[in-house]
C-alpha cells in the first residue's frame, strides 16, 4: 500500500513539476513581447488610429494575446477603453492595424465621444496619452506602454490677433487668423460687435448690431474705414468663420479686446507682446529689463521649458526653468534683471521647447 501511495505521490509530483516547467517556459516566451506606438502626432484620430502599434515578439514561438488600449486626457482622465479580441503574434515585428478589423475588438465604456468616435468622428483638437497592455490568453498581463500624441485638426481655424483681452491702442485694428487648409476656394466671414455693460462677449456677437459684418478671401483685414466707427475704452468681441459654398465649415472662438484711449499711445509699447513661431527665430519686444513675447498653447500644455543662450559664448546662463501655461494665447513677461551674468549691448537666445520637443528661439539684446 505504501509502495503504491509513493508511485501516486512521485506521478504528481513528475506532473507538477513538468506543468510549472512548461508554464515557465510558456511565460518565458511571452514575456518577449513589447509594444510602441507609432505616431507622436495625427491632424485626425479615429478609431483606426486606436491600433496603429507596432508589437515586437522577440521569442522563438508565435504567440496568442489580446490587447486593451486606453485614451487619457492630459489630466489622466480615461476617455476611451477598447478591447481586442485573441489574435497570434508571430515572431518579429507586427502592424496590429493590419492584424484587427473592426469587429475583432469592443468598447469596454460609453459616453457621447465614444459614440461620435465608433461612427468615425476624430478626437477634438488637443493633447492625450495612449496606453496599451498585453494580455496573454490565460489573462497574464505581459507587457504594457505609453506615448503621448497630439492631435492637430489642420481644418480648425483660430483668432491670432488683437490677442484675447488685449488693449490696443488703435481704432483700426488689423485682424488676423489662421487659414482653413481642409478645402479650397475658402472664404471667410468676419464678425465684431460692442460688448455692452454686464454682458459676455458671446452674449454681444449674438444680440448687439454687428458693426463689422463682411466676407473676404483672405486671413487679415485692417478695420475698414467704411464701418462703425470704433471708440477709446470700449470692449469689442470678434469671431471668425471658414465657408465653403456659402456654408461655415468651421469657426474659431469668440475673443475680446478694448480699445484704450488713442492718447495714451505714447505708453503703447509697455504692453506690446509679439507672438513667437515655431521652429523660426524671432524677435520680442524688450522693455525695461522685461522680455515680453506671447506663446499659442494649442496643445492645452501645462508648462514651457525655457533656456537662455550667451550667443557669443555658447554657455547656458539660465537653464531648465519653467513657464507655467494656460490655453489659448498666453504673454509671458520674464526679467532678465534677475538673471546673473547678463552684460549690457551683449546679443542672447532665448530658446523654448514645448511638449513635443519643439523649439522656439528669440534673440534679443540686453540693455
Amino acid at each position: 500500500m505504501k509502495t503504491l501511495y509513493r508511485k501516486i505521490t512521485d506521478k504528481r509530483k513528475t506532473i507538477a513539476y513538468v506543468f510549472f516547467i512548461s508554464l515557465c517556459i510558456n511565460y518565458s516566451s511571452y514575456s518577449q513581447v513589447t509594444a510602441f506606438y507609432n505616431k507622436s502626432q495625427v491632424f485626425k484620430f479615429s478609431n483606426i488610429n486606436l491600433w496603429d502599434w507596432t508589437v515586437v515578439n522577440s521569442s522563438n514561438t508565435t504567440l496568442t494575446c489580446y490587447f486593451t488600449v486606453q485614451i487619457n486626457s492630459i489630466d489622466n482622465q480615461q476617455i476611451i477603453n477598447v478591447k481586442s479580441s485573441n489574435i497570434s503574434i508571430k515572431v518579429g515585428s507586427n502592424n496590429l492595424s493590419r492584424s484587427l478589423a473592426s469587429e475583432n475588438y469592443v468598447y469596454i465604456m460609453n459616453s457621447p465621444l465614444v459614440t461620435d468616435f465608433k461612427q468615425g468622428g476624430s478626437l477634438p483638437t488637443g493633447s492625450y496619452k495612449i496606453c496599451i497592455n498585453i494580455y496573454s490568453k490565460e489573462n497574464i498581463i505581459l507587457s504594457d506602454n505609453c506615448a503621448p500624441i497630439l492631435v492637430n485638426d489642420i481644418s480648425s481655424i483660430r483668432l491670432i490677433q488683437p490677442f484675447n483681452e488685449e488693449k490696443i491702442y488703435t481704432l483700426y485694428p488689423m485682424l488676423s487668423w489662421t487659414p482653413y487648409l481642409g478645402k479650397e476656394n475658402i472664404s471667410y466671414n468676419i464678425c465684431l460687435a460692442p460688448i455692452m455693460d454686464g454682458q459676455e462677449k458671446i452674449e454681444a456677437l449674438s444680440k448687439n448690431i454687428l458693426y463689422l459684418d463682411r466676407n473676404i478671401g483672405t486671413v487679415t483685414l485692417s478695420y475698414p474705414n467704411d464701418a462703425f466707427k470704433l471708440e477709446s475704452g470700449q470692449k469689442y468681441a470678434w469671431q471668425v468663420h471658414a465657408k465653403y459654398n456659402d456654408k461655415v465649415i468651421a469657426s474659431t472662438e469668440v475673443w475680446e479686446f478694448e480699445i484704450n484711449s488713442v492718447s495714451s499711445k505714447i505708453s503703447s509699447s509697455q504692453d506690446c507682446y509679439r507672438l513667437v513661431k515655431k521652429n523660426g527665430t524671432s524677435a520680442p519686444y524688450l522693455n525695461n529689463g522685461i522680455l515680453k513675447f506671447a506663446y499659442e498653447n494649442r496643445s492645452n500644455e501645462e508648462e514651457l521649458n525655457y533656456k537662455i543662450i550667451d550667443a557669443s559664448k555658447g554657455s547656458f546662463l539660465d537653464r531648465s526653468k519653467k513657464i507655467e501655461l494656460h490655453s489659448g494665447v498666453n504673454k509671458i513677461d520674464i526679467n532678465l534683471n534677475e538673471i546673473n551674468g547678463l552684460k549690457k549691448g551683449q546679443q542672447y537666445t532665448l530658446e523654448l521647447t514645448d511638449l513635443f520637443n519643439q523649439h522656439y528661439k528669440l534673440i534679443f539684446k540686453y540693455n
